[in-house]
């Protein structure tokens, strides 16, 4: 096998970053604090700046719906959406100034969980979503889609939560 072996590549700050994501050996986006949010088309060896308005605090993450749609999320409850790719982002309201931390889909179904047991729930394709909190306010720090039914969330102090989107608790 091969021996393959690490190098930088330049992204043009020093910021930090919390996520990225890959649709491909070419294509993909990098985000972090300061409302770094950037594409790069050639695998990583530039990356471009991509405007979302005025915000200027942390994203944790990206998830896309379809190869067009995509949600990326942060502190504040900060929410927003691209429906072109990655090519212009806006505002989703969301209720919350809590931090989301991360996103998980299943169909047309999305959640996304964050500090404090804030959990966001869709089931029309992120088109709106409902908010609710994890009964004993503990911050949720990952979620997944369930094979079976549902999501599952994790977090503090051994946490582990079911997620039905279609029920509003």
């Amino acid at each position: 096998m091969p021996s393959r072996t690490w190098r930088s590549l330049p992204t043009g700050t020093d910021t930090i970053y919390n996520g990225l994501f890959f649709h491909d050996a070419e294509n993909g986006f990098l985000l972090g604090e300061f409302g770094t949010l950037m594409r790069t088309r050639d695998g990583g060896e530039s990356w471009e700046q991509m405007n979302i308005g005025d915000y200027q605090g942390s994203l944790f993450g990206i998830t896309f719906l379809t190869p067009d749609k995509a949600l990326a999320y942060g502190i504040n409850g900060k929410l927003i959406v691209s429906r072109d790719g990655g090519e212009t982002w806006t505002d989703i309201p969301t209720g919350t100034e809590e931090a989301l931390y991360r996103a998980a889909v299943r169909g047309d179904e999305v959640v996304i969980v964050g500090k404090s047991g804030v959990i966001l729930k869709s089931t029309d394709n992120a088109q709106s979503f409902a908010r609710t909190l994890e009964p004993d306010n503990y911050s949720l720090a990952g979620v997944c889609a369930h094979a079976a039914d549902g999501f599952v969330a994790v977090g503090e102090f051994g946490k582990i939560l079911n997620i039905d989107p279609s029920r509003h608790e």
